[in-house]
């Protein structure tokens, strides 16, 4: 088992690469083998039984270790209708009373369901929408990630953001999920707190705390070649602790739902170190270090599969988060964060390099004074500077004040109020004010009206590109109003009801005719309800329904051109026993029609309304190691999320051009605990 145990080490510590997004102008190039030299390196595809061989003597090492197998005691499995939630006021917090619509995906969700990466994860949470290429290989920030059809988002970590000027964010390139504690999804507008892009909502990513000393290797094996080695280690020492992980994860060619076999590889590592130090009993500090690298190869639709497209991706970041209890109702947060974004691929027939490379700098100074048991003000400033340096060292830089008041007026009204004052370099400053009225009728349900105003500077792809940049674009400004309900029908069903309008002035469109980005407005509403139920104590259900409406404007089609679902459906039961859990999720897409004008071809996509399935199954084998199966597109339905159907002058598309999704697809593991 100590071989056993080193080889694995050794192959989780040796880091290749990682994926990224690509532009994807259509050029056919010759075919090529089953070889790929990419990155300097030639990439192999292994033996169909590798993956299981190893899966099955890694199970039976773990089994033969252990002399006699202990079960774990009996979990209690009642679903937690009410966690705790910070990203909403950005203090502790039940979810039922955060007057705000918001989803948690718990570590407890991330271990059952086996998610690939972030942005697998994500899709099961309503108002989410991602719209990959294909499996979403070379395209990792360019896949369309919405919230409350918004790619206008912010991303934490720790409550420090990580996403960089101009580039959307890459949740597929967040595969290691082994240092996550839990994700919290906030829908609708809270630039008021989070700054600039907080227009569709914000993704927070609270990362783990070492509870003992233990570590964990996983290895997953399945279709498409897929290979992962995952290792986690958490520890505590003195006023030391820690938790690093590492993870390796290979993937090939894989197969759509009629067969089709679309080339791709992956070749990615991930790495990350947390190390908290306790200064005293009223204070710590924290280094934070994440890194992710990856080789990759993608080809074009299923028009131009002989396609090649390679390229890598190197991205990495630190932080620092120094945390000091300045008195029993003042407490203070100072943050540093580096960053860097670099992803660069080659166009198929040696049709040139494209690169994009950002380097962002953060420093965030936060005060929390508690002025009594019902009256909590926050406030901070903040500045912020991007060096992007595939635009020839622009620099692009703002500074900001922000205070909120957070007032229980009585046991049943809470007012929360607040204003952001941002200062661009480039666009000038603005006021972004928010306000947000509870109302607490009993203990089981409440009401919230909120109302945001947000503030957005182009990227500066849309200002400095040479081809479509236009250095007149406006900065973006707009408001988001929103109502909620909360509403607990009994001790075992919940459900919630939000509505919200959005309008934007200035809002930033590409302009086909005139191949550059221009200024336009842009109105948008929408509304959600979901329903939890407890049936036993051992199975739980879940039904939501997100309908999305996002006017036309000059430049684009109903719904980002019809990319955007008018309607989406989230339904899932969890089973779980002692020694098995048993998990199934559906996603039903509704009226994703594409353009619908004279643009489009009327197949635009294979079908505007269809359901996807996953299943996820656990098995433990001992109280320190399980076995798990996941299963992908359970029933192999044959869908594209992304087309090239098109008729736009100049665009080259075609009837029935699409980045097919993958079919059936599974992945076969086992964990080992000590």
């Amino acid at each position: 088992m100590q071989v056993l145990r080193f080889h694995l080490l050794s192959r989780l510590l040796y880091v290749p690469g990682f994926l990224i997004e690509r532009p994807y102008f259509l050029s056919p190039t010759p075919p090529v083998g089953r070889t790929y030299f990419i990155g300097g390196k030639t990439l192999k595809r292994k033996g169909k039984h590798s993956k299981a061989v190893l899966c099955a003597l890694l199970s039976s090492a773990v089994l033969c270790q252990i002399p006699g197998l202990s079960w774990a005691e009996g979990e209690d499995n009642l679903f937690d209708f009410d966690p705790i939630v910070v990203t909403a006021t950005k203090t502790p917090v039940k979810l039922s009373e955060s007057n705000a619509n918001m989803t948690v995906i718990t570590r407890k969700d991330i271990e059952e369901q086996h998610y690939a990466d972030l942005s697998e994860a994500l899709r099961n949470v309503p108002g989410v929408t991602i719209n990959n290429y294909g499996t979403g290989i070379g395209h990792e920030a360019s896949n369309m990630l919405r919230i409350n059809g918004s790619d206008k988002i912010v991303v934490l970590v720790d409550g420090v953001r990580v996403d960089a000027a101009g580039v959307n964010f890459a949740a597929a390139a967040y595969s290691d999920l082994d240092n996550v504690e839990k994700i919290e999804v906030l829908k609708g507008a809270a630039a008021s707190l989070y700054g600039a892009n907080a227009k569709g909502g914000v993704i927070q990513i609270i990362t783990r705390k070492a509870e003992g000393n233990k570590s964990t290797l996983t290895y997953t094996g399945g279709s498409y070649d897929k290979e992962n080695y995952a290792f986690m280690n958490q520890g505590k020492a003195g006023d030391y602790s820690w938790v690093v992980t590492s993870q390796k994860d290979i993937m090939g060619d894989y197969k759509d739902a009629n067969g089709t076999t679309v080339p791709e590889h992956r070749n990615a590592e991930t790495t990350t170190f947390k190390l908290t130090k306790a200064i005293n009993e009223k204070s710590d500090i924290t280094f934070d270090y994440q890194k992710y690298q990856s080789d990759y190869m993608y080809s074009g639709t299923n028009y131009y599969l002989n396609q090649r497209n390679p390229g890598n991706m190197d991205n990495y970041n630190w932080k620092l988060i120094y945390n000091n209890q300045l008195t029993d109702k003042l407490k203070n947060r100072l943050t540093f964060y580096n960053g860097v974004y670099d992803n660069t691929f080659q166009w198929s027939n040696n049709a040139g390099t494209s690169m994009e490379k950002v380097k962002t700098m953060r420093l965030q100074d936060e005060f929390t004074q508690t002025l009594a048991d019902n009256h909590t003000v926050t406030g901070g400033f903040e500045y912020s500077r991007d060096k992007v340096v595939s635009k020839g060292n622009k620099k692009l830089s703002n500074s900001a004040y922000y205070v909120q008041d957070e007032w229980n007026l009585d046991r049943q009204w809470k007012l929360t109020s607040g204003v952001r004052y941002d200062d661009s370099a480039q666009y000038g400053s603005n006021t972004s004010p928010h306000v947000n009225l509870g109302y607490k009728a009993n203990e089981d349900t409440s009401y919230y009206v909120s109302y945001n105003k947000y503030f957005i500077v182009p990227t500066p792809d849309q200002v400095f590109n040479n081809t479509y940049g236009n250095n007149n674009l406006k900065a973006e400004k707009g408001d988001n109003l929103e109502f909620g309900v909360n509403h607990r029908l009994s001790d075992t069903l919940s459900t919630t009801f939000h509505m919200f309008k959005r309008s934007s002035s200035n809002a930033v469109f590409y302009d086909y005719n005139l191949w550059k980005y221009v200024n336009s407005d842009e109105k948008v509403h929408g509304w959600d309800i979901q329903l939890n139920k407890q049936v036993t104590k051992q199975l739980s259900t879940y039904v939501g329904y997100t309908h999305t409406t996002i006017d036309a404007t000059i430049q684009q089609a109903e719904n980002v051109d019809g990319y955007v679902p008018k309607g989406y459906w989230n339904v899932g039961a969890d089973y779980r026993q002692e020694r098995y859990d048993i998990h199934l999720q559906g996603r039903g897409v509704s009226d994703k029609t594409g353009p619908q004008n004279g643009t489009a071809y009327s197949n635009y996509f294979p079908e505007s309304t269809y359901w996807v399935w996953d299943f996820a199954l656990n098995y433990k084998l001992s109280k320190d190691a399980k076995t798990f199966l996941r299963v992908n597109n359970l029933f192999n339905k044959f869908y594209a999320e992304q087309s090239n159907a098109s008729n736009r002058p100049g665009w080259g598309g075609n009837p029935g051009e699409w980045y097919t999704s993958p079919g059936r697809n599974y992945q076969l593991g086992v964990q080992y605990q000590f």
